[in-house]
């Protein structure tokens, strides 16, 4: 439950502003969105689902777990050494590609 009041000091007196912002905030900013309905006789007060609920902590859960195994990923292969050697092999092959250009100017000078 979500009390949003009943807009008695809004520039609209007694119309709930809040209340639809705070449904527009929950549908369009949460991922999965939470749905949240008005509860019957209290123009005031929202109610999200449980289910919602549940699917939104579920989801969170999910991205963390996701997240935390993309780091380990990224951290296994930085201390494996796999990223130090392609670093390496590319610098290798940018100066054999350089040298040999070189070699092939100084060969077309020399003619």
């Amino acid at each position: 439950i979500i009390i949003t009041g009943t807009g008695r000091r809004s520039g609209e007196r007694f119309r709930p502003v809040l209340t639809a912002e705070v449904q527009k905030m929950l549908h369009g900013q949460f991922v999965p969105p939470l749905g949240a309905v008005s509860v019957p006789g209290n123009k005031g007060m929202l109610k999200i689902p449980k289910e919602d609920i549940v699917d939104w902590f579920d989801h969170q859960r999910r991205q963390k777990r996701d997240r935390l195994l993309a780091v380990a990923e990224a951290m296994r292969d930085i201390t494996s050494g796999e990223r130090i050697e392609r670093a390496l092999m590319q610098s290798s092959n940018r100066l054999e590609r350089a040298l040999r250009q070189k070699y092939e100017n100084v060969d077309e000078e020399a003619e």
